[in-house]
């Protein structure tokens, strides 16, 4: 079975009260105070900032500081925090042809919170926009830079998964926080997010050393209990998992939704996140069983009010579905199957990676529950958009859903329309990889 589709939800936190050019090095103004009491006094110092119509500066500059804990907490998701982005552009807003640098940022807080929504591509193009202001600015300010480049990574490579591209943004981030000697909550961003871009271009020394520092630098600043010390364990583990170090990775995420479990506002999308990834990890290494009764509570707690666009809900479901699998209970794996479908097709397209690979395990189940008609329609749209990807992508889509076909038709007596298909399987795989693969030498039996 292929894995659910990479995706990863970052918070943002980031102060975006940022001074002009670089100033004085700005020194650790940590706290461990509980990010409930931080949130009432920044919702009452707003409030009284508000009421006071003629004071903008003061007003904006509570609303950034609010703004900003509410994405700590992963509460932008939230009609508090829709209300808030609009006042911040209203309040903003200039007619300059070229914007400004403080409606740049307002821009920024808007592109993290349609990413938060779920709203990936409207978070990219807002991102972008704000990228471009703040470059036509004269001069450039370095910090409000900083702050776009690490939404824009975040964007890129939480969805888009252009990790190369995301990795140089972010890299490019911390150097400028660096040079200013700015260690806050953009800092530990800038550093969890490159380390996940890191991870996936298997640059796992480089990965750990970024998760390390974020880890470090969000202790100083949270405390070693706080969600961002929760959230930058989820991302250790994943690097200790591109490492094969299962029982590390099972250890560090354990860790991390202990932590996430009793943070106060708790972050539903930072907990389901460790959650999944643990679910998946104990699947892997064979615990089935374990996983589904995590998968099941990923599902309960996401029912409710669905996060990150609902990609947790299809995850989770998913999930439950494959353990089913692994149980041989096809039947009952249907429906939670074909919801995780249903969400992946909504939120990224019927042709994505996420929404073709759930097809091949549903495809398997209807087989396996006498409708093979649904299931090699399956089978041939996967295999059908995967052999129109540029060569080197979607190779297991494209192996899997031809052999899967090839064995369907088989099964029917369609013998000649099944050699097709092994035959398609074998030139796209090469003659080296036939050599290594025992399935690629049944289809050499099978025609």
């Amino acid at each position: 079975m292929l894995p659910v589709p990479r995706i990863a939800i970052f918070f943002f936190a980031m102060a975006s009260c940022v001074p002009s050019a670089f100033g004085a090095p700005a020194p650790i103004t940590g706290t461990s105070r509980p990010l409930t009491q931080r949130l009432d006094e920044a919702r009452a110092a707003f409030a009284k900032a508000d009421a006071v119509t003629s004071n903008t500066s003061e007003k904006t500059a509570a609303l950034e500081r609010l703004f900003d804990l509410l994405d700590e907490g992963w509460q932008l998701d939230s009609d508090e925090g829709r209300s808030l982005a609009a006042r911040d552009l209203a309040l903003r807003h200039t007619d300059e042809p070229t914007g400004s640098t403080a409606y740049a940022l307002a821009l920024d807080r808007q592109a993290r919170l349609q990413y938060t929504s779920g709203d990936f591509a409207g978070a990219e193009k807002t991102s972008r926009q704000a990228l471009d202001m703040v470059q036509k600015q004269t001069p450039v300010d370095a910090l409000a830079l900083a702050s776009v480049r690490i939404t824009l990574a975040s964007t890129m490579s939480g969805v888009q998964s252009r990790f190369d591209e995301a990795a140089s943004l972010l890299q490019d981030a911390v150097a400028q926080l660096d040079r200013a000697g700015v260690r806050d909550m953009r800092l530990v961003r800038a550093l969890q997010v490159l380390a996940y871009d890191l991870r996936y271009l298997n640059r796992l020394d480089e990965a750990q050393a970024a998760i390390d520092r974020a880890l470090a630098v969000a202790t100083q600043l949270r405390g070693a209990q706080s969600g961002p010390v929760g959230d930058g364990l989820t991302i250790s583990a994943m690097v200790a998992r591109s490492r094969d170090d299962v029982a590390h990775t099972i250890d560090l995420l354990e860790r991390a939704l202990e932590i996430l479990r009793h943070t106060e506002p708790r972050s539903q999308i930072a907990y389901s996140r460790a959650l999944l990834l643990l679910a998946q990890t104990l699947r892997a290494s064979g615990d089935h069983r374990r996983a589904e009764t995590l998968y099941r509570e990923g599902v309960a707690a996401e029912e409710p009010h669905p996060s990150a666009g609902g990609t947790r809900l299809a995850g989770f479901a998913t999930g439950v579905g494959l353990c089913l699998e692994d149980d041989d209970r096809y039947a009952e794996a249907i429906p939670y199957l074909e919801r995780g479908l249903s969400i992946y097709r909504n939120v990224f397209g019927p042709d994505s990676t996420g929404a073709m690979s759930v097809e091949i395990s549903l495809a398997s189940a209807y087989e396996l529950t006498g409708r093979p008609d649904e299931a090699i329609a399956m089978l041939r749209h996967v295999s059908d958009v995967s052999d129109r990807a540029p060569p080197g992508s979607s190779a297991r889509l494209r192996m899997n859903s031809r052999e899967g076909l090839g064995d369907i038709l088989v099964h029917q007596g369609r013998y000649a329309e099944a050699e097709e298909q092994y035959r398609g399987y074998l030139e796209r795989m090469g003659r080296e990889q036939d050599r290594k693969s025992t399935r690629l030498n049944s289809s050499h039996i099978t025609i």
